[in-house]
């Protein structure tokens, strides 16, 4: 089965392996395969897979995959979220942190699916701007920065 996460939401892939009749020789189902923010894995598909083998030389593996799928709106509040939280976003700097992030909300506002590459790559490059302006005035990591242009490339 494969689900869509949308990247605000969090993947939680878990398994349990047990054999009532021979016991567990090993497997790696002991704990969360994985747990995360969306926003920390790349677009795109994705495999988790987990393994056990029973004390009667029984080995099963099971599969899963998740799809990581970027849209505007959820980019824009991801970049809100990583610039409230920095240590740069206080008084009296921070309302122009809110105003660099609501613009480049709305830049992304004009990228769509019915649109040419074209004219989503002219609404994300701003963005991109105003991205490397915030994390030039401190407000984002470099690693946030890249998540964000990262995560903005893929809606082109």
């Amino acid at each position: 089965m494969n689900v869509t996460y949308r990247i605000l939401q969090t993947v939680n892939v878990t398994c349990h392996a047990t054999d009532p009749l021979s016991g567990m020789a090993s497997t790696n189902c002991t704990s969360a395969l994985v747990n995360a923010p969306v926003w920390t894995s790349t677009t795109g598909p994705h495999s988790v897979s987990a393994t056990a083998t029973d004390n009667a030389g029984n080995v099963t593996t099971i599969c899963t995959s998740f799809t990581v799928s970027p849209n505007p709106v959820d980019l824009g509040a991801l970049a809100t979220q990583f610039v409230q939280g920095s240590t740069a976003y206080k008084p009296p700097k921070k309302g122009l942190a809110d105003v660099l992030v609501s613009s480049a909300t709305f830049l992304l506002s004009e990228v769509g699916p019915h649109n040419t590459k074209l004219h989503n790559a002219f609404a994300v490059a701003p963005y991109e701007a105003v991205v490397a302006v915030l994390g030039l005035s401190g407000y984002l990591t470099h690693a946030q920065q890249f998540t964000l242009d990262n995560f903005a490339q893929q809606l082109i």
